[in-house]
């Protein structure tokens, strides 16, 4: 794979899990990187731990949720490095998959609208936002990529998470819809399609626990990891997929290509323990 010299790229949501590993990917082959989250302290880590390994970074904190931070850290890309060239999307409302703020993601029937509302907002509406705001500046640098973490929830139905749903199928069309707006332009837009991932070794050890019933939901033994993860968004942004765009890649263990004949049970285990995996 060829190097990142000379790319700039903002990572909403890297602070921590995959969004951190993906930063330091970025960071490690090159490129400049603008670290965003909520967390001052955890921002600050992953900065002082890719310039420690001699990468250039630097924390912006930002809510996803506010328009103003969002285009804030594209203006920092710019001022600190001069140019931007690639924006990845990892940014999601997870803590309303987990129940946290009181609020939770479920059935329709039962979905209060602050929590549909806030899904949206924090994990569709900011990727709007980002487009928005980085096309601009890609355009002056004269190519740009764009790439958005969805997930197989996008193409498959849980009836329990109908606002994630809702949003990672929204990312996907807002992906292609970008995609063809600008290509003309050399800026291309992609979307990584997670499964399951080891993003911590707990949660990887709970998934391989899972053993058959894993199997039955994915074509591969296990969950993929945070480096397989990281590598397709390190090839995404770098000039080896340069012909690549409006696509959707699947990272997944095969889950979104699984005939999936399950026990509707066995998916709510498997949602269960990751909750208290986290």
């Amino acid at each position: 794979m060829s190097g990142l010299e000379g790319e700039v790229a903002v990572v909403f949501g890297s602070t921590r899990g995959i969004g951190r590993g993906i930063a330091e990917r970025l960071a490690a082959d090159g490129a400049g990187v603008v670290i965003t989250g909520r967390s001052d302290a955890d921002g600050k880590d992953v900065e002082e731990a890719i310039r420690t390994a001699g990468g250039q970074a630097v924390f912006q904190r930002t809510d996803v949720g506010n328009e103003p931070d969002v285009a804030a850290a594209i203006d920092v890309a710019v001022q600190t490095y001069g140019r931007l060239t690639a924006v990845v999307n990892v940014a999601a409302a997870m803590e309303l998959t987990f129940g946290g703020d009181g609020l939770a993601d479920k059935a329709v029937d039962q979905l209060e609208n602050e929590a549909w509302e806030k899904m949206l907002r924090n994990s569709l509406t900011y990727v709007f936002w980002s487009a928005k705001y980085a096309v601009p500046r890609m355009r002056q640098a004269g190519h740009g990529s764009i790439v958005n973490i969805s997930s197989a929830a996008s193409l498959q139905g849980i009836g329990g998470h109908p606002a994630y749903c809702a949003a990672k199928s929204g990312m996907n069309g807002l992906t292609r819809a970008v995609a063809d707006a600008y290509g003309p332009e050399n800026i291309r837009c992609n979307a990584v399609v997670l499964g399951l991932v080891a993003s911590s070794p707990e949660v990887g050890g709970m998934l391989s626990a899972l053993g058959p019933k894993l199997n039955k939901v994915q074509m591969l033994a296990g969950p993929a990891s945070v480096t397989q993860a990281v590598g397709a968004v390190a090839f995404l942004v770098g000039p080896d997929s340069g012909s690549i765009t409006g696509a959707l890649i699947p990272v997944d263990s095969g889950m979104t290509n699984k005939l999936n004949v399950i026990d509707p049970h066995d998916i709510a285990e498997i949602i269960g323990q990751q909750r208290a995996a986290n």
